[in-house]
């Protein structure tokens, strides 16, 4: 029997990333879609290497940015419990329905602060890992550097001083994609 191809793993453009990045090898990934820098990478084992760093890097409980995010993350979704019960003390609403409104709300709370802690640093982390690989990118704002000649100083888009890093990228010559 044919098997039936897997559309995760159809090629969407002529490096042949996947259109979901690979990003359903772990489930907090999918949090990580949209972000511009996934498509700097030229290969999908490249991709998937970085985002399996980042994420060893970030569940390292020995790290003080680990404590914090559990730290962040509890403290939020306790205001919110706290916050939502004062508030529906002042409805007239069956204590059945405000319990359920207390708890879809902390829910939410929960959910949302973790994408957030999840994505937050991402951006700077992936830009780290495409430097890493020679991939000519500015720091600050993302913007590929790739067309940027080995004289240019300041990045196009921000106008930020080019990255010591991606300046040697620039000065070798070396295209990634190439």
């Amino acid at each position: 029997m044919p098997e039936i191809p897997d559309p995760d793993h159809q090629t969407n453009d002529a490096r042949g990333s996947s259109p979901n990045h690979g990003l359903r090898t772990h489930p907090f990934n999918v949090t990580l879609h949209g972000l511009e820098e996934l498509d700097q990478f030229s290969t999908d084992a490249e991709r998937q290497a970085a985002l399996k760093e980042i994420a060893d890097e970030a569940a390292d409980l020995t790290s003080k940015g680990y404590w914090l995010g559990v730290g962040i993350l509890v403290g939020v979704t306790l205001s919110v419990w706290a916050g939502s019960a004062w508030l529906l003390t002042l409805a007239s609403w069956p204590s059945a329905v405000k319990e359920i409104l207390r708890w879809l709300v902390m829910a939410t709370s929960f959910f949302l602060t973790l994408r957030w802690l999840h994505r937050w640093g991402a951006r700077e982390e992936l830009r780290e890992k495409l430097l890493a690989r020679g991939v000519p990118i500015c720091i600050k704002c993302g913007y590929s550097l790739r067309g940027a000649t080995p004289e240019s100083t300041n990045c196009p888009e921000c106008g930020q001083k080019i990255d010591e890093r991606a300046a040697k990228i620039l000065a070798s010559g070396k295209n990634p994609l190439e």
